[in-house]
């Protein structure tokens, strides 16, 4: 079984997710906004209906709570290359 990790972002609450690819982290602004980052590392034809998914589910959430919900998915490869150090890093990838 994975252990979680927790990882400290600058501007975020505390994150915790799972050590693997392809698994969703959950990760909350100062500001009040939830964010769900997916990392991914296969893409097959089936991908764009998950991301579809969870924008769906973004905009659900969204509106059922008042409080504001984003969806991030970010290419293993592309993760690998950046070496990102700050969540804004992250934001280009915004689906």
């Amino acid at each position: 079984m994975l252990e979680p990790v927790q990882i400290r972002l600058p501007g975020f609450s505390a994150l915790y997710r799972y050590t693997t690819f392809g698994m969703a982290s959950v990760v909350k602004s100062n500001q009040g906004e939830m964010w769900l980052v997916e990392t991914k590392g296969l893409e097959s034809s089936e991908v764009k209906f998950k991301d579809n998914a969870a924008r769906l589910w973004c905009e659900n959430a969204t509106s059922l709570t008042g409080q504001q919900w984003r969806y991030i998915k970010v290419p293993q490869k592309e993760y690998e290359r950046l070496q990102p150090v700050d969540f804004s890093d992250l934001l280009p990838f915004m689906v």
